[in-house]
């Protein structure tokens, strides 16, 4: 498997969903195959990655899928709703379907988990998706999801659960999704694509009953190609992490070194910047119930949440007011806010947060999982017992600007969103600082 650079693939990863500070989330997932598709949609919760809602996706050839997640309230669940004619299983009506906590606390299928019980846990968190097969031609399913007539839906998808697992073949990589997280009032759109992985599977996972967390990140093939910030003619191939179990592969195609982005917090500007980083396979490392159905154990060393910062202003002095780390403590999801002082609020207005203050306003930022003479977190891997040095990270920066002299009815508000910029180092036990990972 290889992340894929044109981000279509079979396995995808949205780093972030919220329905916080009066935001919602708009998803869409596109198949750009000649063949139908059978897709697993998880929409997991932000501090241990329990499943608060999942289904499964019929697209027919070129069709896409959208739908969005809302708030009702500021002390319950957010609600999946679409006006997508694309078969689901369960079938989403048109009050929508209610994310829920049965997951983690105890009443559902899985046990409690040792966290708070409270709903906002459901009210932001990350989203996977796992292509679970194609659909073969000429077959009952096939023919079950194909819309009757142009804006019609289609006539079968009620017989989905009983036909559609023996019409399933291995898929192809034609999956792609992006989300936005939205506040009309105000104005604000943060739009990002997602992770893909290509050639993860070649396995309809389908096409077996599976328990509720499966099909996973963890039933992927279990080599993985990468390319890192080496020494040497090792910048000149391709890497091979050759391991005993997936979700390990897996890892291994997130694992980063440093983490950088821009940050923008003019108070003139009335600006605010959040990061957003999540841990796409901590849970299978920490969490009883994952890795039961993980069996892996590699990258457990590789999911520090202790980063040390470096920071510089426009001109490239030093943005801090003193030697800074910052500890990114949740499983899943974690926000990181960038403020003048630790006071500052979430941009998302984010229950899973972390402040760094910083004494500039506007510049650069550089998260490192290691410092001068501390290899840091890292894994073995078995193919070359090399160690791939940093942590399994995904996200983004997000900033908002308030133009304070914008014309009477005139948006005042601007944003945007830009993915992290993330670099690999590997390397012997014994490595030279030859890749980013030091000053």
């Amino acid at each position: 498997m290889h992340m894929s650079a044109e981000g279509e693939g079979q396995a995808l990863w949205f780093p972030y969903y919220t329905v916080n500070g009066n935001h919602d989330t708009y998803f869409s997932l596109s198949n750009t195959s000649w063949l139908s598709k059978a897709v697993k949609v998880r929409f997991l919760e932000a501090r241990h990655g329990r499943p608060v809602l999942d289904l499964a996706v019929y697209l027919a050839p070129h069709a896409s899928w959208t739908a969005a997640i809302y708030q009702t309230s500021a002390d319950s669940p957010p609600v999946l709703r679409t006006s997508d004619l694309s078969c689901t299983t369960p079938a989403i009506p048109s009050e929508g379907l209610r994310f829920t906590t049965a997951s983690f606390d105890g009443t559902g299928s899985l046990p409690a988990d040792d966290a708070p019980e409270d709903v906002g846990r459901t009210r932001e968190g990350s989203i996977e998706v796992i292509a679970g097969g194609d659909i073969g031609e000429n077959t009952p399913t096939a023919s079950a999801i194909m819309p009757t007539s142009a804006g019609a839906a289609p006539s079968g998808c009620a017989i989905l659960p009983a036909v559609a697992a023996g019409d399933l073949i291995p898929p192809d990589n034609a999956l792609y999704g992006s989300a936005a997280i939205i506040d009309v009032e105000e104005g604000e759109y943060y739009a990002y694509n997602a992770d893909a992985i290509a050639d993860f599977t070649d396995t309809a996972l389908m096409a077996s009953p599976s328990g509720p967390l499966e099909p996973s990140l963890a039933q992927g093939n279990t080599g993985a190609y990468y390319f890192a910030d080496g020494s040497g003619a090792r910048n000149l191939a391709v890497r091979t992490a050759e391991m005993d179990h997936g979700i390990d592969a897996v890892t291994a195609l997130f694992v980063a070194d440093t983490i950088s982005n821009d940050f923008l917090v003019s108070r003139s500007l009335g600006a605010k910047t959040d990061w957003v980083v999540s841990y796409p396979t901590k849970r299978f490392y920490v969490d009883p119930v994952y890795s039961a159905v993980a069996a892996g154990a590699m990258g457990a060393t590789a999911q520090s949440g202790t980063f040390h910062v470096d920071a510089f202003d426009r001109d490239a002095a030093s943005a801090l007011p003193a030697p800074t780390n910052v500890t990114l403590p949740y499983d899943l999801v974690n926000v990181l806010i960038i403020g003048r002082d630790d006071t500052a609020a979430s941009l998302f207005g984010s229950q899973f947060t972390a402040s760094l203050p910083i004494s500039a306003e506007a510049g650069m930022i550089r998260l490192r999982t290691a410092q001068q003479g501390s290899p840091g977190p890292g894994m073995t891997l078995e193919s070359s017992g090399d160690i791939l040095y940093g942590s399994a990270v995904s996200g983004f920066m997000a900033y908002n600007i308030v133009n304070a002299d914008a014309q009477p009815n005139r948006l005042a508000n601007y944003g945007a969103a830009f993915r992290h910029h993330l670099t690999k180092c590997d390397g012997p036990v014994v490595f030279p600082a030859s890749c980013r990972r030091w000053p």
